[in-house]
């Protein structure tokens, strides 16, 4: 979907481990995500997005369920965000 769109996207996502089991979201321009709070923001916008899917709009309780809930259910243990230069941030997915 991101790369549908008229402009470069601003992060790539790519899966990574023996078993693709880490996501790292990456963000690819100087000015996007080069912050924490930012980072939290895409997180948002990502739980929002997820909430959206036809699976969570099925599930009663859709609005409980974020983003990290998703990357669990499909499989993943950890994401590692990073803005490309000077920080890195890693969630492990319990």
């Amino acid at each position: 979907e991101m790369l549908n769109r008229p402009y470069p996207p601003r992060i790539v996502m790519f899966a990574k481990g023996t078993d693709a089991e880490k996501l790292i979201i990456t963000a690819v321009t100087a000015d996007a995500y080069n912050t924490i709070y930012r980072a939290r923001a895409l997180f948002a916008m990502l739980t929002a997005s997820a909430r959206a899917t036809p699976f969570f709009a099925e599930q009663a309780d859709a609005d409980r369920y974020t983003f990290f809930d998703l990357l669990k259910m499909l499989g993943f243990s950890q994401l590692t965000f990073t803005d490309g230069d000077k920080f890195a941030h890693r969630v492990v997915l319990r």
